[in-house]
């Protein structure tokens, strides 16, 4: 078993254990674009859906403009990326 899949198991293990008890619970995933935020929150879904848990799965990401729009200004622009990147 790979290191990835490893550290999805120890996470939802986790998240398993902390919302004993709850009816909700709340994940929020942060990090610098391109990290690999989305794709992380997708396995940790499907991981979590293993446990027979309903998800709700919401991403900023879905609300992006399209690229013709967020780089407009250029890939290095930060007004592009604070203006731009968001519908």
């Amino acid at each position: 078993m790979n290191q990835r899949i490893k550290l999805l198991h120890k996470i939802t293990q986790i998240i398993l254990e902390k919302s004993k008890g709850v009816d909700n619970f709340l994940i929020g995933i942060d990090g610098y674009d391109g990290a690999g935020k989305t794709c992380f929150a997708d396995e940790l879904a499907e991981e979590i859906k293993n446990y027979n848990i309903n998800i709700i799965r919401a991403s900023v990401g879905f609300f992006h403009n399209p690229k013709e729009v967020r780089y407009a200004k250029g890939g290095n622009s930060p007004r592009g990326f604070y203006k731009d990147s968001f519908n």
